[in-house]
């Protein structure tokens, strides 16, 4: 009866074990987002990013803080104080410990009587994606002496570091279906530093291009804010870019040398993400998932893709 009792406990903490372990994985990671206005969640003319689908992709309890602002570069959100914002959320993340239940010596009589728990610091992310506004007034070199300062502060604070390329603008050649790209420099500037500095670089320019090529100017422009804001989304397509952006994460930044191993913090959508890399259409009404205990519903698709669409870009500050 003894070594039975015996038994059933050392069970039990196993689970209770195994549980923990769970949780802590689940919860062990954190985002502080900053960027200009195609990274921020407006929802008025001009505005409107890929952050909220992004946030919304996450596991619930994860903590996701958007410090984008609309028309910013990488001068004045500091400037606006954004920056500031977000250095305070990565103070306060990186001082948050998480419990990582103890796997050591499971077998051992003294396990019985140990902690299961052992305290860890969370594993902070914060993103920078920016050249939308900073190809309007300097070279792509100023833009990446402030990418590269950001790096070097927020790695001073415990944060992981991890640019992103800009979303490319749904502005065409003429009637074709080839993207008039002008992001391309700054684009290539914040791959140099990252590669310099040794930070993961998420390519959405040249993904989020490879997709609109494939699915055509028209079915590009059901996702526009606006008929002629070719650079802000609707709720679908800040849906479908956050989508996007959760992907590239996974694939560019998750399994980053130094960067800690963590259990993939998102939820996933395999329909949007085969459409997305096989570069198909995918037309939905936009539901955002349950979120940190936000629901945020959309609608469906402001237009149908009919031709009735202006081609003139907006040329308001992003």
């Amino acid at each position: 009866m003894r070594l039975l009792f015996l038994s059933l406990t050392f069970l039990g903490f196993a689970s209770a074990s195994s549980i923990l372990q769970q949780r802590e994985l689940e919860n062990a990671v954190s985002f502080v987002l900053v960027g200009d206005s195609t990274t921020n969640n407006g929802t008025t003319v001009n505005s409107g990013g890929w952050s909220n689908g992004f946030c919304a992709s996450l596991k619930p309890g994860t903590f996701c803080s958007n410090r984008a602002s609309n028309g910013k570069t990488t001068g004045t959100i500091v400037d606006s104080g954004f920056y500031a914002l977000a250095l305070a959320d990565i103070k306060q993340e990186a001082r948050r410990s998480h419990f990582r239940s103890s796997t050591k010596n499971l077998t051992s009589p003294t396990f019985l009587l140990s902690k299961l728990q052992v305290k860890k610091h969370k594993t902070v992310f914060v993103t920078f994606s920016f050249g939308h506004n900073d190809m309007k007034i300097a070279p792509p070199e100023s833009m990446g002496a402030n990418l590269t300062r950001f790096i070097a502060e927020t790695r001073s604070l415990g944060a992981y570091p991890v640019l992103i390329t800009s979303v490319s603008r749904r502005s065409f050649v003429g009637e074709t279906d080839v993207i008039k790209d002008t992001l391309g420099p700054w684009a290539d500037e914040t791959t140099r530093v990252g590669a310099t500095t040794k930070t993961p670089v998420l390519p959405l320019l040249a993904t989020s291009i490879s997709y609109q090529e494939s699915i055509g100017r028209v079915a590009t422009w059901i996702l526009n804010r606006s008929p002629t804001d070719f650079t802000h989304l609707n709720l679908s397509g800040q849906h479908l870019y956050g989508r996007m952006v959760a992907d590239l994460f996974q694939l560019f930044a998750l399994n980053y040398e130094g960067i800690p191993k963590v259990k993939s913090p998102f939820i996933t959508d395999p329909p949007l993400s085969l459409a997305l890399y096989s570069g198909k259409q995918y037309v939905f009404v936009a539901e955002y998932p349950p979120n940190n205990g936000t629901v945020l519903t959309s609608s469906t698709a402001v237009f149908s893709g009919s031709a009735t669409l202006s081609a003139t870009p907006s040329v308001s500050s992003v």
